[in-house]
């Protein structure tokens, strides 16, 4: 374990594209990437996630010979006009994904070093996850899954 938040793995990384089919095939041609798992129309959990309603999104995650690690491509649809800019829904954004043990501990030390949670802590079928503000302004989700990691960070 690393860290106060007791990080397990670095499960992902996750990069906004706008077009969500053109990224897909870009990184499978080009860096050899199959798809993992992939959503269509995400809606209330995003917006859980995000604390911004109305917004929806499609999301991809996809491994790499060269990598366990895991990428995600999402690309938002529906952003309100009046949506914080800092979000990471905008294309050419980023977030950072990590499996802590203990959600409520990881949230409570992240706070205690001056971050916030974005929206809310979201129910996912693998277990609960938030985004986080961090204290330089970046975003990284916390994710607690309800089955261990497998070895490489696989569920």
């Amino acid at each position: 374990m690393t860290g106060a938040s007791d990080a397990l793995i670095w499960h992902h990384t996750s990069v906004v594209v706008d077009d969500i089919d053109q990224a897909v095939a870009f990184y499978d041609s080009q860096l050899g990437f199959d798809v993992t798992l992939e959503t269509r129309g995400m809606a209330e959990l995003i917006q859980q996630m995000l604390g911004v309603a109305g917004i929806t999104c499609d999301l991809v995650q996809g491994s790499s010979p060269l990598s366990p690690h895991i990428l995600e491509l999402i690309a938002f649809h529906n952003i309100p006009e009046h949506a914080d800019s800092r979000l990471p829904i905008w294309p050419g954004s980023s977030h950072l994904a990590f499996v802590v043990p203990d959600l409520p501990a990881a949230v409570r030390s992240l706070i205690m070093a001056g971050g916030r949670p974005v929206g809310q802590v979201t129910e996912f079928p693998e277990g609960p996850a938030v985004y986080c503000w961090t204290p330089g302004g970046a975003v990284l989700e916390f994710e607690q899954w309800h089955e261990p990691p497998l070895p490489g960070g696989r569920r």
